[in-house]
């Protein structure tokens, strides 16, 4: 969905995920930090749930309602802030 928007809403052609392409231009969602160079990737992802902060008067906090949400997430890849102000001028 990211990907997406920052392709066909933002205009980044060449948006996508370092997973599918290592050599993007705009990698909208990128290895986290901290798997960069492991190897031994067994029991290295972050698991369970993890709190997100969401901004006021945005389409996300209309669906949510709150300030706070929990939410799993069970991978090495995550949004890549350096596009943050981009895609959040989209709402």
């Amino acid at each position: 969905m990211v990907i997406e928007a920052a392709r066909n809403l933002v205009g980044m052609n060449d948006a996508n995920s370092t997973e599918f392409d290592e050599s993007t231009s705009a990698p909208v969602i990128d290895l986290m930090p901290d798997q960069v160079g492991v190897t031994n990737k067994g029991g290295t992802m972050r698991l369970g749930v993890y709190p997100c902060e969401i901004v006021e008067d945005g389409v996300t906090s209309d669906a949510y309602g709150e300030d706070i949400v929990m939410e799993r997430h069970r991978h090495r890849f995550e949004f890549n802030n350096d596009f943050r102000e981009d895609l959040q001028k989209l709402g």
